[in-house]
Formats: structure tokens, C-alpha cells, sequence
């Protein structure tokens, strides 16, 4: 397996990716507006889906 650090192409950066981000920043707004929760439960929250 190749252990070279994998990049998005331009295309994939400026199209699926950014989409995706910027659906879940939208998602965690929405989230953070219905339940009044403070940054750092969105900070662990991410946390939590990166592991």
C-alpha cells in the first residue's frame, strides 16, 4: 500500500467536498439552535464522529 498523504483533486475540493462541508456546518447550526447547546458540546460532537 502506497504511504503517500492522499489529496482531493481541484474538482473534488471546490464540488463534493465543500457540499459535505457545508452541509454538516448547516446540520451542527441547526443542532446547536434546537437545543441551545454551547460550542464545546459541537466540538466534542465532532470529536466524537471523527473517531
Amino acid at each position: 500500500m502506497e504511504n503517500k498523504k492522499w489529496a482531493p483533486f481541484q474538482e473534488e475540493n471546490l464540488g463534493v467536498i465543500t457540499s459535505v462541508y457545508e452541509l454538516i456546518k448547516e446540520e451542527l447550526s441547526e443542532l446547536q439552535k434546537e437545543t441551545a447547546c454551547p460550542n464545546s458540546f459541537i466540538y466534542d460532537f465532532i470529536v466524537k464522529i471523527q473517531d
